[in-house]
């Protein structure tokens, strides 16, 4: 609701939370169902966890971008700003950014421990080609495996030392 008050909310969720905001015209809600593409179905079947999370958790962490691909093909929005469900925006996206703004804008923290490797959407201006780029990449550290030499050490790492963690959406 607060989100909601200086800016248009597309609200992704099931049957749970469909109509929890269907009183505020400043909401629209997409049933993640409806979000499904057939590149979604078939990382499904290639997701591996390396990480010390739950791993329906974690697939679906990678899943949203699939799913806000879809939703850009639905929308005809040439970017969005995206915000985890714990977040508030309380400006107008619209003064945040301008159109000559780059289209995508995260968070990529800096460490001194080579493993680390963060960069977070959770809070993220982002376009399509940032979905298709992410989408693609999945497919070459799961799929076809040409990019897995990226996450190798990281997963080595977590597993010698017994750090909690791993490879996520973030890596």
């Amino acid at each position: 609701n607060i989100s909601s008050q200086k800016n248009m909310v597309y609200l992704v969720g099931d049957d749970s939370n469909k109509r929890t905001f269907v009183n505020n015209q400043n909401v629209l809600f997409f049933h993640v169902d409806d979000l499904s593409s057939k590149e979604a179905d078939d990382f499904k079947h290639r997701f591996v966890n390396y990480s010390t999370n739950d791993q329906h958790f974690e697939m679906y962490c990678f899943l949203r971008v699939f799913y806000m691909k879809t939703l850009f093909e639905k929308t005809q929005d040439s970017r969005m700003f995206h915000t985890d469900s714990d977040c508030v925006i309380l400006e107008s996206v619209s003064n945040l950014f301008s159109e000559s703004d780059a289209v995508t804008s995260y968070f990529i923290e800096k460490s001194t421990n080579k493993y680390h490797m963060v960069g977070s959407i959770h809070n993220a201006l982002i376009d399509i080609h940032f979905c298709n780029k992410f989408i693609q990449l999945c497919f070459d550290v799961y799929g076809n495996r040409t990019k897995f030499h990226l996450i190798d050490e990281k997963i080595q790492w977590h597993q010698n030392t017994g750090m909690p963690g791993g490879i996520c959406d973030m890596t």
